[in-house]
């Protein structure tokens, strides 16, 4: 990867080229699952059903020292925050050139492979219908998260306008297991001879959760984990077990000194319709199902805390 230096689109042809398929991965340095995915299918590409545009994402900031420790180059923007098309950051640059490129292709589908900071099994992202997402989805996982009328100038939003598409939290960065998943999904992925007959990357029934909004802590607020933290606001440091598990109102999050820390962004409802915040203490105020959470402070400042969601049964 070092020899690319920076963002590459790399054209492999398949069998049916008449079709394109997009993956994505590294828009975040950080989150190597998806480069040592595509690297891995560059080696070896086996029998594609169908011509694939692969997409190196954020490899400047991927090869910063220590490697793949960079979410973006310091003073850069966001790699999965500059597709909207008026960015005018240098990578806004480059989301345009790529979109370009990709403008012509007739794309069928494409996914966007990520990694998370704190510990969670894997699972997809859609911000489409999920009925008509899941076969994409579980050649990965048989857990999909709905995120309806997000518009953050995210790549998975471009494809969108065009054909369907997923993003994949392909499990925790720095996990070889992660890897591993991300890698195996990617062949059932692009072998499949189409997107209705794609294999099952994972056992189990499906489940389907509506993100309500993600819960951030105020900027002013500083953040540990821990009783004995020296932070304002202290996190339960074994929040991370509780990823996909449905937590019953009044289950203790944190504790806090001052005003209430956190705030509740990119949904319909306020902070105290989910969360309970008085005399010091952080609780859930109706059942609800976290995503994403996380023990590192710096993630959880620089993003979210977690992503407050409810489980779905789909028609």
């Amino acid at each position: 990867m070092s020899w690319l230096g920076g963002p590459a689109l790399i054209h492999v042809r398949g069998r049916d080229p008449s079709r394109v398929r997009l993956v994505s991965g590294g828009l975040h340095g950080n989150e190597p699952s998806g480069f040592h995915a595509v690297h891995a299918l560059l080696r070896d590409p086996g029998s594609l059903a169908t011509d694939v545009v692969f997409l190196l994402g954020n490899v400047e900031a991927a090869l910063l020292e220590p490697h793949f420790s960079h979410r973006a180059v310091p003073g850069g923007r966001d790699m999965n925050r500059v597709w909207g098309g008026d960015d005018p950051s240098p990578l806004g640059e480059v989301a345009r050139q790529a979109l370009a490129q990709l403008e012509g292709l007739p794309l069928e589908a494409g996914v966007d492979l990520h990694n998370n900071t704190g510990y969670n099994p894997i699972y997809a992202i859609t911000i489409a219908d999920g009925a008509v997402r899941r076969p994409l989805a579980r050649a990965w996982t048989r857990r999909l998260v709905l995120y309806p009328g997000t518009y953050l100038g995210t790549l998975l939003e471009q494809i969108e306008a065009r054909a369907p598409g997923v993003v994949i939290e392909c499990g925790q960065a720095g996990d070889p297991e992660s890897d591993l998943a991300a890698e195996r999904g990617l062949r059932n992925f692009l072998e499949a001879g189409d997107l209705e007959s794609i294999p099952e990357g994972e056992p189990g029934p499906p489940q389907t959760f509506r993100s309500l909004g993600r819960v951030l802590v105020r900027p002013e607020v500083s953040l540990g984990f821990g009783a004995r933290a020296e932070a304002e606001l202290r996190v339960d440091p074994g929040i991370e077990r509780w990823n996909f598990v449905e937590l019953p109102a009044g289950t203790l999050l944190g504790r806090f000194d001052g005003a209430p820390p956190l705030l509740l962004e990119g949904g319909e409802l306020e902070v105290d319709a989910v969360l309970d915040q008085r005399d010091g203490e952080v609780r859930t105020r109706v059942p609800l199902v976290p995503v994403m959470l996380t023990t590192r402070p710096d993630a959880a400042k620089l993003d979210c805390l977690f992503y407050v969601s409810e489980r779905i049964d789909e028609a």
